[in-house]
């Protein structure tokens, strides 16, 4: 759900006509996508620590991942998330309403 969130909510700030006025005011484009690309990678980067977090408490002596280190789970899932940030942008791009972009990308997910 957080992927197709993510997906329509930067199709519909462009679909708002809100990156014109950024620009109007000076915002260079780079900068404008950075801020959407950072905004969410620290939402996702919430999720990841909750995750890491949970998966690694060992209750009655037994964890979810009982072998393995926090840092590498850490590190791998912060990786992922990244990689499905840059998933919603690539995907931002072909479309113009937020949500058919938001029902699409939960088609192909599902």
């Amino acid at each position: 759900m957080h992927i197709s969130y993510s997906v329509a909510k930067s199709v519909a700030y462009f679909d708002y006509i809100y990156q014109e006025s950024m620009k109007l005011m000076g915002m260079k484009g780079w900068l404008h996508w950075a801020s959407w690309y950072f905004k969410f990678s620290l939402f996702m980067l919430v999720s990841v620590v909750l995750m890491t977090c949970f998966f690694h408490i060992k209750v009655d002596g037994v964890g979810v991942i009982t072998y393995g280190d926090l840092t590498v789970t850490l590190v791998f899932l912060a990786l992922f998330s990244l990689s499905v940030m840059t998933f919603c942008f690539a995907i931002s791009t072909f479309f113009s309403k937020g949500l058919i972009a938001a029902d699409w990308v939960k088609q192909m997910l599902e």
